[in-house]
């Protein structure tokens, strides 16, 4: 029988202070470890087009963060990436 052992927001936090994850893209999700892939165009493309409709939709009501880990429960933390409005190409 195989047990997985559930990490938490600190345990993951932990490792990454300590260095253990520098090497590995991964996000803690539900306790678990998974390995992410690299974003492409694509990704990026919609991560901007999301991130553009929160804003015009929330307006004022919320604050859109971009690339930046987000603890959604004790067992999840993961980083949503969208391309920043300074990082835009005109």
């Amino acid at each position: 029988m195989r047990t997985l052992t559930k990490w938490s927001v600190a345990d993951y936090q932990h490792m990454r202070d300590l260095g253990i994850l520098d090497l590995r893209r991964c996000e803690l999700i539900n306790g678990e470890i998974w390995d992410i892939a690299p974003e492409g165009e694509f990704h990026r493309f919609i991560s901007d087009r999301g991130a553009e409709y929160l804003r015009r939709v929330l307006q004022d009501r919320a604050k859109v963060f971009e690339a930046h880990p987000t603890k959604i429960s004790q067992y999840s933390r993961v980083i949503i990436r969208t391309m920043s409005s300074s990082s835009k190409s005109s």
